[in-house]
């Protein structure tokens, strides 16, 4: 494919530029998920560390909220 000429490198940039975009978007969910998963083990660190069972409950709650919470903001963007 041989481009010449302004119009075909303006082209070639915009492609260019749409394909960062959607590495750009990629990386970011990929860190969405990262930090939500991270999310998950302190709070599952919490139920472990917690001696009492409404600790352990409120921390599981806490968990399911979060997980509620990231998953919806991961797939409304």
């Amino acid at each position: 494919m041989e481009y010449t000429g302004s119009q075909d490198i303006f082209d070639l940039s915009e492609s260019y530029i749409a394909k960062q975009e959607n590495v750009m978007q990629e990386i970011s969910e990929k860190l969405n998920l990262l930090t939500f998963e991270n999310r998950q083990i302190s709070a599952q660190e919490i139920v472990d560390e917690n001696a009492s069972e409404e600790e352990e409950e409120t921390a599981k709650e806490i968990s399911q909220r979060l997980s509620q919470v990231v998953s919806e903001d991961v797939f409304n963007k």
